[in-house]
């Protein structure tokens, strides 16, 4: 398994593409997770959820995104 920082490189959701060009309110929340400090940050699947990996809590998350993030200290 590749290391977590080598993803944003190797790892590619073919439906993004398409997804951000019809949404591009979508590739900047997911750019707003690399602007916060996202280690990785990729849509699932076909397009049903947004999600970043941190190795740490911004600050400022919660307040950017209120109510849309689940926290684990185990990932």
């Amino acid at each position: 398994m590749r290391p977590v920082e080598t993803w944003r490189e190797m790892l590619v959701n073919d439906f993004e593409e398409s997804v951000f060009a019809l949404h591009p309110e979508i590739g900047d929340i997911k750019q707003k997770l690399y602007d916060m400090g996202a280690t990785y940050a990729a849509m699932s699947g076909s397009g049903s959820a947004l999600f970043g990996l941190f190795k740490k809590q911004p600050d400022a998350l919660c307040q950017a995104f209120p109510n849309m993030f689940i926290f684990s200290s185990s990932l």
